[in-house]
């Protein structure tokens, strides 16, 4: 019996006819004789498949994305330096997008789908930055978009689409989670002997942030090498309010994709983006220009910074390029001990030195 495939919350849609087919995971939202929740694709027994299948997909994309942006930019950094900047986003954002195009495929191969319904596209969804995007990818909101557009993406489908009264405001993410790091238009003075240690951080050798020592032996470890970087002078937040560049966009190509999950991966990609990497790159750079953190650093040692702090990430991608060193250390208890771990595969890679707990491995730099 052919079924309807809704991706809508309850109160969104009259669930009266029978046959209506839900996204899995829904189970306890869902509750109506009339409605299936679809079976998910994935067992425990494929997720390091599923893994592994991630980090070759980034693997083909990486490099080619990493050319395009400094073609659409109009630089020429290395791969080393687009990996700090945009590889924690990549990480993230190629396991979710992925998951959900194979959810799709799997509903479409084991139902037999007569119409589909689903809001209309929302371009006021694309995050301003890595951290934006971290604090909204498991809303609601996010999924029924990228939901939506996967499904656009698939040729001969009987859509329906309906208009979504929650994505007339002027932004579809949750505004309080917006952190950009950038202290322009901060007209606040500072006091002169403010003004003096910050001119003399400029010109510290070290940049330490979020080390994962406790407070006083990061401020001992500070003091010991004359580094005065700390939270309040560099994680100032302000909301930049930049539209949405498709045009800009869509100067980013990649036309030897020829299997169609990765075209609609692609898709995604280039649509979200964070604006940190597209609209607002050159408004980053420039700031960083003009901040008070070190100038020509030595090392640049976090262990947690370099996940969601777009700022950080494009100073300290620009300072590598210039030829500082990159210290990062363990987070996260995960780490050495998974089978399969690619941002512990990323923190080694990009890392000049990794500091880990004490577990042991062969790579150079661990």
């Amino acid at each position: 019996m052919k079924k309807k495939f809704s991706l809508f919350e309850i109160k969104d849609i009259n669930f009266e006819e029978k046959n209506f087919l839900l996204l899995p995971g829904n189970d306890n939202f869902y509750q109506s004789e009339n409605k299936e929740v679809a079976k998910y694709y994935l067992d425990y027994k494929n997720k390091y498949d599923f893994f592994l299948k991630i980090r070759k997909i980034k693997k083909i994309f990486f490099k080619h994305i990493s050319s395009e942006l400094n073609r659409l930019h109009n630089v020429s950094y290395s791969t080393k330096f687009w990996d700090i900047l945009i590889g924690s986003w990549m990480e993230h954002f190629i396991e979710l997008a992925y998951d959900r195009i194979l959810t799709i495929e799997f509903v479409l191969k084991k139902y037999d789908i007569d119409k589909i319904y689903l809001y209309k596209e929302n371009n006021n969804i694309v995050p301003n930055t890595t951290a934006h995007f971290l604090n909204n990818h498991n809303s609601d909101k996010f999924n029924f978009d990228i939901f939506g557009d996967i499904i656009r993406g698939i040729n001969n489908l009987n859509i329906i689409e309906l208009d979504n009264v929650k994505n007339n405001d002027n932004d579809g993410f949750d505004k309080s989670a917006y952190n950009v790091n950038l202290t322009i238009n901060n007209k606040k003075k500072s006091l002169k002997f403010i003004d003096l240690l910050k001119e003399k951080n400029k010109k510290s050798k070290f940049f330490i942030q979020n080390s994962y020592l406790n407070r006083l032996e990061e401020i001992i470890l500070k003091l010991s090498l004359n580094s005065l970087s700390s939270n309040k002078n560099f994680t100032q937040i302000n909301q930049i309010q930049s539209n949405l560049n498709r045009d800009l966009r869509n100067k980013i190509k990649f036309d030897k994709i020829k299997n169609k999950k990765l075209k609609i991966l692609f898709d995604l990609i280039k649509k979200y983006f964070p604006k940190s990497f597209i609209e607002n790159f050159h408004i980053f750079q420039n700031e960083i220009q003009q901040s008070f953190l070190p100038n020509k650093p030595k090392v640049i040692f976090t262990s947690s910074l370099h996940y969601f702090d777009d700022y950080f990430c494009h100073y300290s991608a620009k300072k590598i390029e210039e030829g500082t060193k990159l210290f990062i250390g363990q987070h996260g208890g995960m780490f050495g001990s998974a089978k399969l771990l690619n941002i512990e595969n990323r923190d080694i890679r990009i890392a000049d030195i990794y500091f880990n707990w004490g577990w042991y491995k062969s790579n150079k730099g661990v």
